[in-house]
C-alpha cells in the first residue's frame, strides 16, 4: 500500500531514552531525521522514569510498559494501538526495533487497526528469534507480507533475513545502517601526556560475554614483553545483571595477565568523546551468543570519528562498520594468533594507527540518518 509524502509517521518503540544502547539510539535518531525533513512524526515509547524529562522537540507519548519483550509489555503496546485507532489508521506505522514488531506479530490476529503503510527495521537478533519456533515463523512471515518497507542494518542481515525467511519480497528490503548521533561531539583534544603514557586500548559497551572483553585481555597478555609493557586497557560500560559473574571473571583474568586494566564503569554520553580521545586503539571483539548477534555496531563509528583504529571480530555485520585493513583489523572469532597479531601491528606502528583513523573517519562520514529516512520512507 502506498501513502503520500504528507502522511504522518507514527514511530512505536520499546527502546528509547533514557534506555541506552544502539537500538534506542537508532529509534531516536530516525525520529529526529524524519522530523528534519518537515514530515509530521509522533513517537510512542515505553514509559520509563525520566523519559519525559529530557528536552526534545519530538511529540512523545508514553506506552504503559517497561520496554521488555514480555507479554505484559506487548499487551500494553497492543492496547495503545487499539485505543488510538484513528491515529494509527491515518499514519505510516514505523516499528524500528523488536519489541513492537513482536507485538504486531501476535496482535495482527486480533484485528488491530491498519495503518496507511507499515515499515519495519530489523537489527539481526530478532530474525533468528522469530525463525526458531514454527508459530513465530508463520506470524513473522505474515507480517513481512503486510510490510511496505523492510529495513535491515547491514548486508549481513539482508542475507540472514532471506535465508531464514525465503518467501520475503526482496524488493521491499533496504539496507539502512546506523550513523553517528546528531549530538555526538567532535573529538576533543587529548588530555594525556603522550610522551610518557602507554598505548591505551579501550572498549565501550556493556560488560557481557557477548561483547568479548575477555578476548581483548587474553590477546594483550599473549603479546611479547616488549608490547605488553607498552599497553593498558580501559573497559567503559555498565555491568548488566546477567554480566555480574563475567565481571569477576574479567577481574581475575586481568590480574593474571600483567596488563594494567581499568574498569571505568558507565559514563554519560557527553563524556564519551573524551574517553575515545584519550585512547589509541578501539577494540570490541563481539561474538554471537545463542541468537544474539552484532547486527552492525554504532560504537565502531563513534570510535572511528574520534580517530581510533579498530580491532574487531568478524561476526554479524561488524565487517560493514569496520573495513578490514582500511579502518581497522577484523579477525575471525577463535583465531587467537590473528587477534594478538592485530594488536601487535597497531601498537608497533603509530603510522598505521593514523592511516586507519583517517579511513575510519571517512567511513563514518559516508553514513547518515537522512539517507536512512529516504530508504525507509521514499514514495510512502
Amino acid at each position: 500500500m502506498s501513502a503520500s509524502n504528507d502522511t504522518p509517521i507514527l514511530l512505536v518503540t520499546h527502546e528509547f531514552y533514557p534506555k541506552r544502547g544502539g537500538i534506542a539510539t537508532y529509534a531516536e535518531e530516525m525520529a529526529l531525521a524524519v522530523q528534519a525533513t518537515g514530515r509530521d512524526i509522533s513517537v510512542w515509547a515505553s514509559n520509563r522514569t525520566g523519559m519525559l524529562d529530557r528536552k526534545t522537540c519530538l511529540p512523545l507519548q508514553p506506552i504503559a510498559n517497561v520496554g521488555s519483550l514480555g507479554w505484559t509489555c506487548r499487551h500494553a503496546t497492543a492496547t495503545k494501538l487499539r485505543t488510538q485507532r484513528a491515529e494509527v489508521e491515518r499514519s505510516i506505522l514505523y516499528l524500528p526495533e523488536p519489541g513492537p514488531i513482536f507485538t504486531m506479530m501476535y496482535a495482527q490476529l486480533l484485528g488491530l487497526p491498519k495503518p496507511k503503510a507499515l515499515v519495519l527495521t530489523l537489527h539481526g537478533t530478532e530474525i533468528l528469534r522469530f525463525s526458531r519456533l514454527p508459530h513465530r515463523k508463520f506470524l513473522f512471515n505474515r507480517l513481512l507480507r503486510q510490510a511496505d518497507r523492510i529495513g535491515v542494518v547491514s548486508e549481513y542481515n539482508r542475507g540472514l533475513l532471506i535465508q531464514k525467511f525465503p518467501l520475503v519480497d526482496q524488493s521491499k528490503i533496504r539496507v539502512v545502517p546506523g550513523a553517528l548521533r546528531h549530538d555526538f561531539e567532535d573529538p576533543p583534544s587529548r588530555k594525556r601526556d603522550r610522551l610518557y603514557s602507554r598505548v591505551r586500548v579501550i572498549t565501550v559497551g556493556r560488560i557481557h560475554p557477548r561483547k568479548g572483553q575477555h578476548y581483548v585481555i587474553e590477546a594483550l597478555a599473549r603479546m611479547p614483553e616488549d608490547q605488553r609493557s607498552q599497553v593498558e586497557y580501559h573497559i567503559v560500560g555498565p555491568i548488566v545483571k546477567s554480566g555480574r559473574e563475567y565481571v569477576e571473571q574479567l577481574k581475575k583474568t586481568a590480574a593474571e595477565s600483567g596488563i594494567p586494566v581499568e574498569f571505568v564503569g558507565e559514563v554519560e554520553d557527553d563524556e564519551l568523546p573524551q574517553q575515545y580521545a584519550d585512547a589509541d586503539i578501539f577494540a570490541m571483539t563481539s561474538v554471537q551468543s545463542g541468537i544474539s548477534i552484532e547486527g552492525f555496531g554504532l560504537v565502531y563509528l563513534e570510535a572511528a570519528v574520534c580517530g581510533l583504529p579498530v580491532v574487531a571480530h568478524h561476526t554479524g555485520g561488524v565487517a560493514e562498520a569496520v573495513r578490514h585493513e582500511q579502518s581497522g583489523l577484523v579477525v575471525e572469532p577463535g583465531d587467537e594468533d590473528a587477534l594478538t597479531s592485530a594488536f601487535i601491528r597497531l601498537i608497533d606502528s603509530p603510522q598505521l594507527r593514523e592511516e586507519m583513523a583517517t579511513a575510519g573517519k571517512a567511513r563514518a562520514a559516508e553514513l547518515s540518518w537522512q539517507a536512512n529516512v529516504d530508504a525507509h520512507f521514499s514514495e510512502l
